[in-house]
């Protein structure tokens, strides 16, 4: 897979979660549970009958993250289209590092 398909690929498997998903923003709860906008709010359990704080909190904070991780990969798409910084320069090697854990989390 080229460097622009892995980008591609990344960029649309995160565009479609943040599409499928409850719109934010989210916020841990004192509960360990994630807190959602009006109607939709409920607890999100990592464990059976256990939650765990800090699973919360990172859920939190990636979804809100989300938006700019999608403009990083659009980024160094650009860029390796335009041919301006090459497939080594820091930016472009981590948005494929962050393609590649994308795409292997999504199976």
């Amino acid at each position: 897979m080229s460097a622009i398909d892995r980008l591609t690929r990344a960029r649309d498997i995160l565009v479609k979660l943040r599409d499928e998903s409850t719109p934010g923003p989210w916020e841990a709860n004192v509960y360990g549970g994630l807190s959602m906008p009006a109607e939709k709010s409920f607890p999100v359990r990592f464990e059976a009958n256990y939650t765990v704080q800090a699973d919360a909190d990172l859920v939190s904070v990636l979804h809100a993250a989300l938006p700019a991780l999608i403009q990083v990969l659009d980024a160094a798409e650009f860029n390796v289209k335009q041919d301006k910084l090459g497939y080594m320069h820091a930016t472009v090697s981590a948005a494929l590092a962050l393609a590649d854990k994308v795409i292997g989390a999504a199976g």
